[in-house]
């Protein structure tokens, strides 16, 4: 695999704004997928891909805006492509050069603050975006793409040192939202995303 890489990162003022971007250029030889067997059975192969190529942008930046309140962004994108990739077909063999590979979201981006309300309490709310992608080989079906809000508070339990209660609750909202697979060009089946769960943990540090 090659890989190249370049990136800055780095604090802005007197501490409160920080980043750290990265923009990168990767290609991976002989990279081994699952692919559908025309033969089968078995339904499934494992193949030999040829050339995966992909360039993108990672990034984080935070903003500590007081001692009580921070906040923090991540961005990042991918433009990842087969640079030379046949599948076996009934019919001989299928090219899919220049093709995404499935499941891969162009773009993901995440939110959350952070608020300390007291020495012992502390709560996040945060958000996380996924864009569609391709979930058929050949690239005709798009989609499954979603976005979350998630919550949670965390408690320092002063009178019994190391003991702490955390309370979170995910996918807030309760959002419905879908994982999508497909075939070589068909939508095969879908998954559901997890629904609402509420938590309640406690730890004790020894």
């Amino acid at each position: 695999m090659r890989t190249l890489e370049l990136g800055s990162k780095g604090v802005i003022g007197v501490g409160k704004l920080s980043y750290d971007v990265a923009v990168y250029s990767l290609a991976q030889d002989d990279r081994v997928v699952q692919t559908s067997n025309p033969n089968g059975p078995p339904q499934s192969l494992f193949i030999s891909a040829g050339q995966y190529e992909a360039t993108g942008l990672e990034s984080v930046i935070s903003w500590h805006i007081d001692s009580a309140f921070s906040t923090t962004l991540t961005y990042s994108y991918i433009d990842a492509k087969w640079g030379d990739f046949t599948i076996p077909s009934a019919t001989g063999s299928i090219d899919l050069t220049g093709k995404s590979p499935v499941g891969v979201p162009e773009y993901m981006a995440a939110f959350h603050v952070d608020y300390s309300m007291s020495e012992q309490l502390t709560g996040r709310l945060s958000y996380e975006y996924y864009a569609d992608y391709f979930y058929t080989q050949n690239n005709s079906l798009k989609g499954g793409g979603y976005d979350l809000w998630n919550a949670s508070v965390d408690y320092a339990v002063k009178q019994v040192p190391g003991l702490s209660i955390n309370m979170s609750a995910t996918n807030l909202l309760n959002n419905d939202y879908y994982y999508r697979f497909g075939s070589l060009e068909n939508s095969t089946y879908v998954t559901p995303g997890v629904p609402r769960q509420v938590r309640l943990m406690m730890t004790y540090d020894f």
